[in-house]
């Protein structure tokens, strides 16, 4: 039995929908990497909605696209200099 959680909500979206899947994913992300990154939600807010755009733009799967966004955005968000 599968149980839904976090990433459920985000791969259920209907075909076609791409603009608020999009918003989806925004949230979604935002809300886990603002509270293990530390970053305020701003920073996070702003390199997820990066993230998502290049993935968007050059991934030949979308429906990986979320989670590559994640993973890109945790590595920038771990990465960057001290505010």
């Amino acid at each position: 039995v599968l149980e839904r959680g976090a990433m459920s909500d985000v791969t259920d979206v209907p075909a076609g929908a791409d603009d608020n899947h999009d918003e989806v994913v925004v949230r979604a992300t935002v809300s886990r990497l603002a509270v293990t990154s530390g970053a305020p939600v701003e920073i996070v807010e702003s390199v997820v909605r990066d993230e998502l755009g290049r993935r968007r733009a050059s991934a030949r799967i979308q429906a990986f696209v979320p989670i590559l966004t994640e993973r890109a955005a945790r590595r920038r968000l771990r990465d960057r200099p001290p505010s």
